[in-house]
């Protein structure tokens, strides 16, 4: 069955609005504990047993997951199975290009008990494989690359949009500038999300390359992977042809083009998760933005 991804979006956002503080924290049960083990031991077989390693895409059985598709547009699309658990979730996100796998991650995300759980799970996945994987503030993340589809689904997003020039950087940037740029990144277009959220990530993001008048990273954004993060790209460049700051012609055929796109963005305003057209999310976002500054 697949399902809106914006729902999925809030509940991760819910889920760490309301984390408790450290010092608040009740103790793992035991059979919660195992239950984790279990969930990501038998995630790690799932993953080998479907030649997700090789490369392979197949139909994948997901009993007791929620299921999302989501279009990225240009022939790609992010195919997205949770587990859900009391103390976190794992995830199975790929990226698809053409029938082609041209990458995946598998996720175990728990914002209330990574400190009392992190060294029993780190210990099952280490159990399960011997491939190395990545140890986040609240969890874990594996990632496979598949670099010819990975290739050939960038070269047609250049050949769309344009190119990206190569542009270094800041280096307190760099962590927000990747996530953003990835197609696997739950991105948003939007300044909050969440009841009584602070600025959304996304948002922070776009808005310091904006005061910093980096036309060039803005533009590279456009022309990226992620459909959220190039309408917000736009939004930015927006802005700054607004101020003042000239854009070049080929650079402004691209805006239009990412502008009038049929492709559908995940859109939220406070508590509420929308999917929207470019078209249609650029013009609530500014008129928020507007009301805030008038206010």
């Amino acid at each position: 069955m697949i399902r809106p991804r914006a729902p999925m979006l809030f509940s991760l956002l819910i889920l760490l609005s309301l984390a408790p503080a450290a010092e608040a924290k009740e103790p793992l049960r035991a059979d919660e504990l195992d239950d984790a083990l279990a969930r990501a031991e038998s995630l790690w077989k799932y993953v080998q047993g479907y030649g997700l390693l090789e490369g392979e895409l197949q139909s994948l059985p997901t009993p007791g997951a929620r299921e999302e598709t989501h279009d990225l547009g240009f022939g790609a699309s992010r195919l997205s199975y949770v587990w859900s658990e009391g103390y976190g979730y794992h995830q199975l996100d790929l990226l698809v290009y053409r029938d082609r796998l041209a990458e995946f991650h598998v996720l175990y995300w728990a914002p209330y008990s990574w400190d009392q759980i992190s060294y029993d799970l780190l210990g099952a996945w280490v159990r399960a494989t011997d491939e190395a994987f990545e140890e986040r503030a609240a969890g874990l993340l594996f990632e496979r690359r598949f670099e010819p589809v990975a290739r050939e689904y960038e070269a047609e997003l250049a050949g769309r949009l344009g190119a990206s020039a190569r542009a270094r950087v800041p280096r307190r940037l760099r962590a927000d500038y990747a996530w953003a740029e990835h197609p696997l990144s739950d991105v948003s277009v939007g300044p909050a999300c969440g009841d009584g959220q602070p600025l959304s990530r996304e948002y922070r993001l776009i808005e310091r390359l904006v005061k910093q008048r980096r036309v060039d990273l803005l533009a590279n954004l456009l022309r990226g992977r992620n459909p959220e993060t190039r309408v917000m790209a736009l939004l930015g460049l927006r802005s700054l042809a607004r101020s003042g700051v000239a854009l070049d012609s080929k650079l402004l055929s691209t805006m239009e083009r990412v502008r009038t796109s049929d492709l559908q963005v995940d859109f939220c305003e406070g508590c509420i998760a929308d999917r929207k057209t470019a078209g249609e999310a650029i013009q609530r976002y500014e008129a928020i933005i507007k009301y805030w500054r008038q206010h």
